[in-house]
């Protein structure tokens, strides 16, 4: 195991973590200032529609964002780096300025079609008319990820971002604003980072966009980018179905609002994921390209291990305490949304702990089927949402998102293995996970039973379980070659501070 590879991985992989956890904790003021100004009504249909803004960028790069994060590692050249941006942006600005004419002038029919009604035109128009911007940021993002630079994706998208959002939002509420401004304060950052992100790359040197051939010809970049832009709209659907088939069966948008409010505190979970998932596409492209596999798939073990570590604390306080987290956070009026919480949280750890295999699969160059699984499980997510949601409400959205995304790891994880002899989980790690779950229900249940309320008891649970958990990690968990380059990790680490 090249241990170069494995810190340039980590190195990327904190920064974008550090970004994340920014993020979370912005968005996360953002949302529960939004949730408790608009209440359950107002809050459900601004976070319906911004979920229509997320379909709308995404069909509006075409995947180009995809292609240009794997062939610029690839490019030899300033240059021939920026040819394949140049690309990206000439496939993405005429189809994504097309969806916002067409969103903004057909805002009334769209939402009549959905929600039986056409009070949130107003709402529409709004992010229809961001929809430039947003496949702007994200073609930029790519070229982020293409040069496997992570800072500047964490001031922009992690940080700016959910900042400028956070700001206008507490604007907005100070001035009495209704659902239509707050839409300008999901849509309007946008404009703002897109433009920053295109001024970065035009005064660095990262790209060249003087003129020079392409190794990369518009064909290849578009039979990468096309099939990776329908996976990505299989994504979406299977992580926005379930809110929009709640809109079309709900009496109201209230029980989106309740949904849309756990939703994010179950994709907690996913944070760590998707922070490997954002560096491992270029790097194990420029691997593969190499011919180095076993390194790939040493790796990719070793990132799912640091994901169990990561997210099983996290999965047991959301299962043991989803009321008390959501009350925190949301309100009483969000708490009906607990066991949905549960659920999503099963069902998002099963897709964290066996590591980022959709991105791993990308970087082998299988878009087409990733798309096919992707596809099977958007498919049975609907079915199972439009099944289950008029009985069960947010729980059954809730158990169709779980069932779906266990589905699609299981296939994903399968071809992974078929592909490169990846496998995800040891014996090693199953042990592990299971004594760290042992030791923390045990130290739950045993502190359930004084008379404390329940952030008392989450407290002590936590720092009674920790120090068992690090054992385990530490010497069960990893090998003795892991170990002793964490060790080694940690006294360089020291060494250099001091």
């Amino acid at each position: 195991m090249d241990s170069s590879e494995i810190n340039q991985l980590l190195r990327g992989s904190s920064i974008t973590f550090a970004g994340y956890v920014i993020e979370l904790g912005i968005s996360f003021g953002a949302t529960i200032l939004a949730a408790r100004y608009l209440g359950t009504l107002e809050f459900g249909t601004v976070t319906l529609w911004y979920q229509g803004l997320f379909f709308a960028g995404i069909i509006a790069t075409l995947g180009a964002q995809r292609a240009v994060a794997r062939y610029s590692p690839r490019a030899e050249t300033p240059a021939g780096k920026g040819t394949i941006l140049l690309t990206g942006m000439k496939v993405a600005l005429p189809v994504s300025v097309a969806l916002a004419v067409s969103g903004y002038l057909l805002s009334e029919e769209v939402s009549r079609l959905l929600l039986d009604n056409t009070a949130s035109a107003p709402v529409i128009r709004v992010f229809a008319l961001a929809i430039p911007f947003v496949a702007t940021f994200h073609i930029v993002s790519g070229s982020f990820r293409g040069i496997e630079v992570a800072l500047p994706r964490v001031v922009l998208k992690n940080t700016m971002l959910p900042l400028a959002r956070l700001c206008l939002i507490v604007g907005f509420s100070v001035a009495g604003g209704g659902a239509v401004l707050f839409a300008v304060a999901y849509a309007f950052p946008y404009f703002l980072v897109s433009l920053l992100g295109v001024a970065f790359l035009l005064v660095t040197s990262y790209y060249s966009f003087s003129r020079s051939d392409s190794e990369v010809g518009v064909r290849e970049f578009l039979d990468f980018s096309i099939p990776t832009m329908f996976t990505n709209v299989m994504s979406r659907v299977l992580t926005s179905a379930d809110t929009f088939v709640l809109g079309y069966f709900a009496v109201t948008t209230s029980i989106v609002g309740v949904y849309n409010a756990i939703y994010p505190l179950s994709n907690l979970i996913l944070v760590i994921l998707g922070s490997f998932g954002y560096m491992i596409l270029p790097v194990f492209s420029r691997l593969e390209s190499e011919d180095r596999v076993p390194e790939i798939r040493s790796i990719y073990l070793v990132c799912t291990k640091i994901i169990l570590m990561v997210t099983l604390p996290l999965l047991f306080m959301l299962l043991l305490f989803p009321k008390m987290v959501i009350d925190v956070t949301f309100g009483a009026d969000y708490i009906e949304g607990y066991l949905a919480l549960q659920i999503l949280s099963i069902g998002f750890f099963a897709n964290a702990v066996v590591g980022p295999s959709g991105a791993a699969l990308q970087s082998f160059g299988k878009t087409r089927v990733f798309f096919r699984y992707n596809l099977a499980a958007a498919t049975l997510n609907v079915l199972l949402n439009v099944a289950l949601i008029p009985q069960y409400s947010i729980n059954g959205a809730a158990v169709a998102t779980a069932i779906s995304y266990v589905f699609l790891n299981v296939m994903t994880t399968v071809e992974l293995y078929r592909t490169s002899g990846i496998v995800p989980l040891t014996r090693r790690s199953v042990v592990a996970g299971s004594l760290v779950g042992v030791s923390f229900l045990g130290a739950h249940r045993v502190i359930a039973y004084l008379d404390v309320t329940d952030i008392y008891v989450l407290i002590w649970t936590i720092v009674v379980s920790v120090p068992s958990m690090i054992l385990v990690y530490f010497y069960l968990l990893l090998s003795v070659h892991e170990r002793e380059y964490v060790l080694d990790l940690i006294q360089t680490r020291s060494s250099g501070s001091g």
